[in-house]
């Protein structure tokens, strides 16, 4: 239905001007249409993958918004028309020519960029994946694929830049993988170094499960996107360059292709972006961004401890000890210690620590907190805004936002977070 919907309104949009329907055809600014030739091994599904029907997306290109019209069978892009008003004529001209042809023929929008026209390639693919991730059927591959992908870009835009995270990161080498894929079974992973808030090294592969990544494919040269432009790993490290020497990520999603800095990367960058922001902030300890059930799915088996690197303001670090197995906690601990090693936990056994006359003891209340995890396995809705606990264990009434961090800390180490 929600489909259908779309598809009418589209419909009634298309009659406030004159309006060409041509298999394979797409319209640059308000120019001829440029006809793309039709390829003879076309990628069609054998399974419906759409739900037919028309699409828009909007996304910025050189000059100004880049307006798709995307039309869809239940089995493959059928039509694609792009409106560029301000894009150079002969940019357009290309970029519609080439990808139409590509984006038909391998019924995707991930294809090569123009040579030369990056910028405009980058938004009219952008603008196709938003049509096909309206038009994907709910469970199918290519829904996965889209909304791992949109679902990255929106994650890097909500999280912070990185003059925010860098002050609060310890000095070190550390090492970043995403718990979920970027939809072709590949995880972002992310090295850097730190030292005195400054990033001086960074790095960022595409590993699969079986360890095999797309950099050392790509240094091996199995892996090749197009026949003379620039391979993954040199554009991966154009972009990891281009981080370190301005100690931003600002710009390389929406700019790549606009300095010349950026103008040979065509690979999408959002997934980069993303991980890096997340290395940098679990560095910090700050793993707001992941939910415990995003951790779970990428911990291994086994006994871990994580001592957060902030300290409350009576100098002490929130610690947790847990085990895992089968994707779930079997066992959590958590402390509050000093750098002489003494906890909060032995000193509340011992009667040294004592928050009220009458009221359960710090370890009592973090035993309430270990068992609704353990039974739950899962921290949401456990703490309000300011980061106490909720009525869910309403006998808890210490600040629990550095139990949820560390948690989140501990579990991340089985996600080579380090």
């Amino acid at each position: 239905m929600k489909q259908n919907e779309r598809s009418a309104v589209l419909s009634k949009a298309a009659g406030a001007g004159v309006m060409i329907v041509l298999s394979g055809l797409l319209a640059a600014g308000s120019g001829p249409l440029y006809k793309a030739v039709a390829g003879r091994n076309r990628e069609v599904s054998e399974t419906p993958v759409y739900y037919a029907g028309t699409y828009e997306g909007t996304s910025r290109g050189y000059g100004g918004p880049v307006t798709v019209r995307l039309t869809v069978s239940d089995y493959a892009i059928e039509d694609v028309r792009i409106s560029a008003p301000e894009e150079t004529p002969e940019i357009g001209k290309a970029v519609a020519v080439q990808l139409s042809n590509e984006m038909w023929r391998a019924n995707s929008f991930s294809v090569d960029s123009v040579s030369g026209a990056t910028m405009t390639s980058n938004a009219v693919k952008k603008a196709v994946g938003q049509c096909l991730e309206q038009a994907a059927r709910e469970g199918t591959e290519a829904a996965k694929l889209f909304e791992a992908e949109f679902r990255s870009e929106k994650e890097a835009r909500g999280l912070p830049e990185l003059s925010e995270i860098l002050p609060s990161v310890p000095d070190g080498d550390y090492i970043y993988r995403d718990t979920a894929d970027d939809g072709s079974g590949h995880f972002n992973e992310i090295r850097v170094t730190v030292e005195k808030g400054t990033l001086t090294a960074l790095s960022w592969d595409a590993v699969a499960m079986d360890g095999s990544g797309k950099r050392e494919q790509s240094l091996s040269g199995q892996y090749v996107m197009t026949e003379n432009g620039p391979l993954w790993h040199e554009q991966a490290d154009t972009l990891a360059q281009y981080v370190v020497e301005n100690q931003s990520t600002e710009g390389v999603v929406e700019g790549a292709g606009v300095t010349d800095a950026l103008a040979s990367v065509s690979i999408y960058p959002g997934g980069f972006v993303d991980a890096v922001k997340k290395c940098l902030m679990a560095a910090s300890g700050d793993l707001s961004f992941a939910s415990l059930e995003e951790l779970l799915a990428g911990a291994e088996d086994g006994t871990y401890s994580y001592t957060s690197p902030k300290k409350d303001d009576s100098g002490m670090s929130d610690r947790i000890d847990l085990t895992v197995k089968d994707h779930a906690i079997a066992a959590l601990v958590w402390d509050s210690v000093g750098e002489d090693g003494t906890g909060k936990r032995q000193l509340s056994m011992d009667g040294q620590y004592q928050m009220t006359e009458d009221g359960p003891l710090w370890y009592e209340q973090a035993d309430t907190l270990a068992k609704y995890v353990l039974e739950n396995q899962s921290v949401e809705g456990l703490s309000d805004s300011e980061g106490y606990a909720t009525d869910a264990v309403s006998s808890v009434s210490i600040n629990i936002s550095g139990f949820i961090n560390a948690l989140k800390g501990c579990l991340s180490q089985g996600n080579r977070v380090s």
